[in-house]
């Protein structure tokens, strides 16, 4: 078995390799870390499964995902036609699960930059294995998520696939960047083929076998369509697979369901019909990868571009099984390493150590390992080892050797060297340990970054960099990028989002302790005090935070600075002020802080900082944080990430994509107003952008929780910092995104009952309605450095690419098809296009040969305008008129964006519609004994070929009676009578055209058919119908 043959200009959305360094560690799978995963002789090494530490130890768990990696090595093996297989994997174990001689302390992988997760299911249902993707096709997403309970518990897994299959599936998601190819609405369940020339089930590959369904009211229970391939079917049906496929052997992204045929990636090969991409179908993956096959998307990435790991034999299945490491990591370690050079000498230096002592005396957590050093010519230590913080004494120790003396030049590459050296002094294992570097100014002694990289990459330490200047070493934001790392803007600009304070804090995350155990940045922002004045500052502390909250105020270390005056009033309208206990103030350090006792009131406090001096402002940061209020109710989070660290505009062409992503534990928040604030050089006040999760755009999934927006209001060359400001005024709500993926479902072979598998429809983020609490937060996203910006007033960026493109009804009576899409810009998704550029064409297949397509000119559109755009982020909605033949009309349509000074989007992706005389529907009203007797009478295989079944029509008991009774008085009376049932019949037996229809259309169309389609078997057999009644009675 073993020894077989085997069988333009655009949205970047993903952080980019660099240099050789591709070659041993694949940058980008998380929102804000690093996927360690190699290929080594067509092996994935490095591969990390990290155990959240909110799940209960038990053993059985890590073996189960030994189990499920073993038989996903195979299949993947198989998939990828003897290519690729999982070499070796990593386990993390949470530090509170009791060790065990296993457990190894030392790894070269980062639990927080973990491939797959598993979370706790304790307090809620077990939801199927979802991953979170958040950049669009082809592109790696963020990690793959199993709940404890669904690994452990097989009864919660009889109707899906094997763990194996389900990983498969998942690392097609998460590795390669693609999408699932069911339908994602219930009205793309089938579609007239333009090959067949009758209706399909939306399914890859077509060998997927199947029944058309109806769901009833009571959501549990279906029955078989009315409707057959020819005409098609009632409205709402749906396509679902059986429980058995005997033909079919893909494709693995189709779904979930219990196939153990189905192992393999669809492809665009027409001499392997099995394979076959159905490129036709609607579906999730036809729409975002331009209806390129599975294949064709995977092999453009670097496991497999360019022939990379051809095809290799192995003797035995047992070759291809992983080597496990079972990881319980020991705490991490800081370096802050704080620039002194001469350059620093004034505001720069006293802004740093301002920052640097408010985070050792009020931020820095208990248990903390903390290293200070400083750097100009050359880097040296300003404490001997490493001091973990225990107590104030502690705190107050690393304050008193803070640096106050500027000299030199600047050596960053000699910091990065001599602090990975400290690391490794004092750290049998640094891996996971952490570098922060403030600097200001380009390193202009030797040696540099390139120098020193080697050294620092082998460490496999993480550096984080906070620059404060437009000067700062461009160097920095290569070596945060490769290693996993985050660049932050602090900037003294009033309204800035950008913090030393949180930085640091961030640095000291631990991702292996429960959400109980953690501080949470609620507010970081920079103020400006006007001399003799007063700023003030709402923070909302909502309900799911308000234990151990501190506000702490910092400002410049300047002789001649006024301390200022800080005031703290709390919802009910109390002030706290210098009195209250929990306030502490240090002129001498530049700190005040007020800690509040016990829990905070819930609500928007407001804190008012005061300057008394009237010759000059007084520059201040405000942090405000806060710990979970109840342990069983998780806070609201917000994590952030961007598609660059760094940027060249001439080279790439490319806007800067931002991505936040809001939850409360494990559900998405959806609704929330999320806004960029971007700070921009040489402008005092950030600018703003609005990150939306809509689907469309930058934005890949609607609902998910992560919003995205795209900035482009580019001026000058230099750092642009990132803040988040994510508020809910009551309109957000709570989705279970993991639980809304999968209402599963499939129908048996020989019967219309339903069954239970991970198939039937993943409807991706589907909100459940539950309403978010009310918060704010407003926090660091981190920076990018822009270089070859365009000067002010040219034009190179073209509208964004719509991603969502969907027909919203058909009329055959007015011949027409409406379109909807959300509105791009000028600019990406930024401003307003000046144009639309709408085409039609016959079929999918006359856009994707090029050929065949014809533009739709504004006299073919009933409602709309082509040159009109609305702004974006709008809905657009477009009538057009369509020629239309009898019975059945197929089109496609597809669209682009054009600005003002010609550039264009890349076209739209391309949908499907048939405009059908008429739509079978369901007898009314419907009842058990008709569902029994089915009006579909074959299974479908490859093509839906089922015989239109014309229903009887429904007599109800009195009127059997009055039947019988009028039979008996006379035969006059019973044509009175039977011509008042057929009557009854042709209104309970309609059959309506198209949707959007109006009332005349269906007067028309049951005129129509009442007179034609109609005549003959169907009144025949209502005449028998009432023949048999009359001899009955």
């Amino acid at each position: 078995m073993m020894a077989s043959g085997t069988t333009g200009t655009k949205l970047i959305c993903v952080a980019v390799c660099l240099g050789l360094w591709c070659t041993t560690r694949q940058v980008a799978s998380s929102l804000s870390g690093t996927s360690a995963i190699v290929v080594n002789e067509n092996g994935y090494d490095n591969v990390a499964v990290a155990i959240k530490p909110g799940v209960t130890p038990n053993n059985e768990l890590i073996e189960k995902i030994k189990v499920m990696f073993s038989e996903a090595s195979v299949l993947l093996y198989r998939a990828t036609h003897h290519r690729l297989f999982f070499r070796s994997v990593t386990i993390f174990v949470p530090k509170t699960w009791p060790h065990h001689s296993s457990y190894h302390s030392q790894s070269k992988l980062v639990y927080a930059n973990s491939d797959v997760v598993i979370e706790s299911s304790s307090g809620r249902s077990a939801s199927p294995p979802y991953t979170r993707q958040h950049r669009g096709c082809g592109k790696e997403g963020s990690n793959v998520n199993f709940m404890d309970s669904f690994l452990l518990d097989p009864n919660l897994r009889n109707n899906y696939a094997s763990l194996g299959h389900i990983l498969l599936h998942e690392w097609g998601h998460y590795r390669w960047g693609l999408f699932d190819e069911i339908p994602t609405d219930v009205n793309d369940h089938f579609f007239f083929s333009s090959l067949t020339k009758q209706f399909e089930g939306s399914r890859c590959s077509a060998n997927i076998t199947g029944k058309p369904m109806k769901l009833d009211d009571d959501g549990i229970s279906q029955r078989e369509c009315y409707g057959n391939s020819s005409v098609g079917f009632e409205v709402d049906c749906r396509f679902v697979p059986t429980e058995s496929q005997h033909k079919a052997t893909s494709s693995v992204m189709y779904g979930l369901g219990k196939y153990d045929t189905v192992t393999d990636f669809c492809d665009s090969d027409p001499t392997n019909v099995s394979t076959l991409h159905n490129h036709e179908a609607s579906n999730q993956h036809n729409r975002l990868c331009d209806r390129q096959s599975n294949w064709d998307v995977m092999k453009k990435h670097t496991d497999l571009k360019d022939g990379s790991n051809p095809p290799r034999e192995f003797r035995d299945e047992s070759e291809l099984l992983p080597i496990f490491n079972i990881v319980q990591q020991n705490d991490s370690k800081l370096v802050l390493l704080l620039e002194t050079s001469r350059k620093m000498l004034g505001e720069p230096l006293e802004r740093m150590m301002s920052a640097v002592t408010a985070f050792i005396l009020q931020e820095a957590p208990i248990g903390a390992s903390i290293a200070l050093m400083r750097y100009h010519n050359v880097a040296d230590r300003l404490i001997d080892g490493f001091t973990k913080i225990q107590s104030d004494e502690d705190r107050q120790t690393l304050v008193s050797v803070l640096p106050t003396n500027p000299y030199g030049h600047t050596s960053v590459g000699d910091a990065l060297y001599k602090a990975t050296v400290m690391l490794e002094d004092y750290s049998v294992d640094t891996t996971g340990d952490r570098i922060l570097i403030i600097n200001a100014n380009a390193g202009n002694q030797f040696p540099d970054i390139d120098y020193t990289k080697s050294r620092v990459l082998s460490a496999n330490v993480i550096v984080d960099a906070v620059v404060i200047t437009q000067n700062a070493e461009p160097e920095l934001f290569t070596i945060t990028e490769l290693t996993g790392g985050t660049v932050y803007y602090d900037t003294p600009d009033s309204g800035s989002v950008g913090s030393m304070v949180e930085a640091m804090k961030r640095s000291l995350d631990r991702y292996d302790v429960i959400d109980d155990e953690k501080r949470f940045q609620v507010l970081g922002a920079s103020l400006r005090v006007p001399p003799e004045g007063s700023e003030e500052k709402l923070v909302y502390i909502d309900s799911t935070i308000g234990r151990d909250t501190q506000f702490a105020v910092s400002w410049v270390l300047d002789s001649s600075v006024v301390a200022p005056v800080v005031t703290l009033i709390d919802p009910s309208g109390s002030s706290l002020t210098d009195s209250y206990p929990g306030h502490s103030n240090n002129t001498e350090l530049g700190l005040s802080s007020y800690h509040v006792q016990g829990h905070a009131l819930e609500g928007p406090w407001k804190v008012v900082i005061g300057n008394s001096d009237a010759s000059r402002s007084v520059e201040i940061h405000l942090s405000v944080t806060s710990a979970t209020r109840n342990p069983d109710v998780p806070p609201i989070t917000v994590t952030s990430a961007m598609n660059e660290l760094s940027n060249n505009f001439q080279a790439t062409n490319e806007s800067l994509t931002i991505y936040a992503e809001v939850k409360q534990g494990y559900r998405a928040v959806v609704n929330a107003d999320v806004t960029a604030l971007v700070s921009i050089p040489e402008l005092l006040d950030p600018v703003e952008v609005r990150l939306l999760d809509n689907g469309a755009g930058a934005d890949i999934t609607k609902h998910d929780g992560i919003y995205s927006g795209c900035f482009t209001n580019y001026t000058v060359d230099g750092l642009y910092g990132v803040g988040l400001k994510v508020e809910n005024d009551g309109a957000a709500e709570l989705t279970d995104f993991a639980a809304s993926l999968s209402p599963p479902r499939t129908v048996g072979s020989n019967s219309n009952s339903a069954q239970s598998d991970g198939t039937f429809q993943r409807l991706r983020a589907r909100a459940v309605g539950n309403p978010a609490p009310i918060f704010k937060r407003l926090v660091s996203a981190g920076a990018i450095r822009m270089t070859g910006v365009p000067p002010t007033g040219t034009d190179e960026l073209p509208p964004g690419k719509i991603t969502d493109l969907r027909v919203v009804g058909t009329s055959y009576e007015d011949k027409t098809v409406e379109l909807e899409w959300t509105a791009t810009g000028d600019d990406f998704d930024s401003g307003k296009a000046k144009l639309y550029e709408l085409t039609r064409g016959a079929n999918v297949d006359a856009f994707l040969a090029g050929t065949g397509t014809i533009p739709i000119l504004q006299s073919d559109i009933k409602y709309g305008n082509l040159i009109d755009p609305k702004p974006s982020g709008s809905t657009e909605t477009f009538t057009v008129l369509v020629p239309i033949d009898a019975g059945v009309s197929s089109f496609a349509f597809s669209v682009a964006a054009q600005d003002d000074v010609g550039l264009k989007s890349p076209p739209s992706n391309v949908v499907f519609v048939t405009v059908r005389e008429y739509i079978p529907t369901a007898p009314f009203p419907t009842t058990p004994a008709q569902d029994a007797s089915s009006p579909m009478t074959t299974e479908p295989t490859v093509t839906i070929s089922i015989p239109y079944t014309t229903v009887k029509p429904i007599l109800t008991r009195t009127e059997v009676i009055v039947i019988g009774v009028i039979s008996s008085a006379g035969i006059l009376t019973a044509i009175i009578i039977s011509a008042v049932s057929i009557t009854k019949y042709l209104l309970n037996s309609k059959v309506v055209p198209s949707r959007p229809v109006s009332k005349a259309s269906t007067d028309s169309t049951r005129e129509f058919l009442g007179k034609k389609d109609w005549e003959g078997g169907s009144m025949k057999m209502v005449d028998l119908e009432l023949q048999g009644m009359e001899s009955e009675i």
